[in-house]
């Protein structure tokens, strides 16, 4: 009979007794950043089937043989369209983005070690007209306000993770830092190909040549990949805690979003001629077939106190406002004006299931 080495069998303790820092999620969009910001430490990142969060004994044993200190926790489950239409992928939403968290979270403050959490996300504040955002580090969350009905399936899961990680370092909140962050955009080299797909500003585009008018009444912001990673860096290096704003300046809108980046890429005229879209009109359509919307109408992350706490240990350090912060992503490769591109080639509107050109 062959055995099973899959979990348990593949950990190495030998590689968790030699690293500083335990990276859980290494393969995703986010956790591949994070580990090029980290080079220099002693990592040890296994891949998420063999440090599987679900399996408590399994977390137990990994973080109970870390040398060093310090877990880097960047696993979430982010299907957010499949989760509310999907009971199924809603239960491995739960099991991932709470009851792995709870996990990790658990066994991490057991064992004396310090946590990053990378998962604390702008749904988990429902955006309503008393609590409209942009939302400070300290302002209350849907759960805290009574408005936790007016979450979508997957922010539910999201709070209930993040009230997780928060009540397992009750005891000594020095040793938790929570990073926020609301729509993370940019190239991130070397992703794992289950984790390739789209970031926020590219669906924008995606979007506008489907036809489909961005919202302009729905307020968010935006967050650089490579600011997460660089927050996380400061954070290990310093031993920072505390709850963390991670977005660029400004709060803005779909419709502003797509207007700017057609805008550099077709010229004003073409920017003039977008059609402008109503979430409310749209949540409308989704009450009408018995759904709910997964997206606030209000929301987005106020960073500048996170700011001034990191310029403080890092001088130069700043947040980049929301149009300077979609200029860094548009040049270069794999830059916007470069998957722009790829869009209005044949095998781009076949991966996207656009309309034909020629149509």
């Amino acid at each position: 009979m062959v055995e099973d080495l899959r979990g348990r069998d593949l950990l190495s303790k030998e590689a968790l007794q030699g690293s500083e820092i335990l990276l859980i999620g290494s393969e995703g969009y986010i956790g591949t950043a994070i580990k090029a910001a980290l080079a220099g430490h002693s990592i040890y990142s296994p891949s998420m089937s063999t440090l599987d969060i679900t399996r408590p004994s399994l977390i137990d044993e990994a973080i109970g043989s870390l040398g060093g200190d310090l877990v880097v926790m960047a696993v979430g489950f982010t299907n957010v369209s499949g989760i509310e239409e999907n009971d199924a992928l809603y239960q491995k939403a739960i099991e991932v983005n709470f009851l792995g968290i709870k996990n990790v979270a658990e066994a991490c403050f057991r064992e004396g070690k310090r946590m990053i959490y990378i998962g604390g996300s702008g749904y988990e504040r429902a955006g309503s007209l008393d609590y409209p955002g942009p939302h400070l580090e300290g302002d209350p969350f849907a759960d805290e306000v009574e408005e936790m009905e007016l979450l979508g399936r997957y922010a539910e899961t999201k709070r209930f993770g993040s009230r997780a990680v928060m009540e397992a370092f009750k005891g000594d909140p020095s040793r938790l830092a929570v990073l926020y962050f609301d729509y993370p955009c940019g190239v991130v080299e070397g992703v794992g190909i289950d984790y390739q797909r789209p970031y926020y500003l590219q669906t924008l585009l995606i979007n506008y040549e489907r036809g489909i008018p961005p919202f302009g009444g729905q307020g968010l912001t935006i967050t650089l990949v490579e600011d997460i990673a660089k927050v996380v860096r400061l954070i290990a290096r310093e031993k920072l805690f505390g709850v963390f704003n991670v977005a660029a300046k400004g709060r803005t809108t779909p419709y502003l979003l797509t207007e700017h980046m057609i805008r550099e890429l077709e010229g004003d005229e073409v920017a003039r001629q977008i059609k402008i879209g109503s979430i409310l009109k749209y949540q409308a359509t989704l009450r009408q077939k018995g759904r709910e919307s997964v997206y606030p109408v209000s929301g987005g992350l106020d960073s500048r106190y996170t700011e001034e706490r990191l310029a403080a240990v890092e001088p130069d350090f700043a947040f980049l406002d929301w149009k300077k912060a979609v200029g860094r992503l548009m040049e270069g490769p794999g830059g916007l004006r470069e998957f722009w591109q790829f869009l209005h080639t044949p095998e781009g509107r076949m991966r996207y299931k656009l309309p034909s050109l020629e149509a």
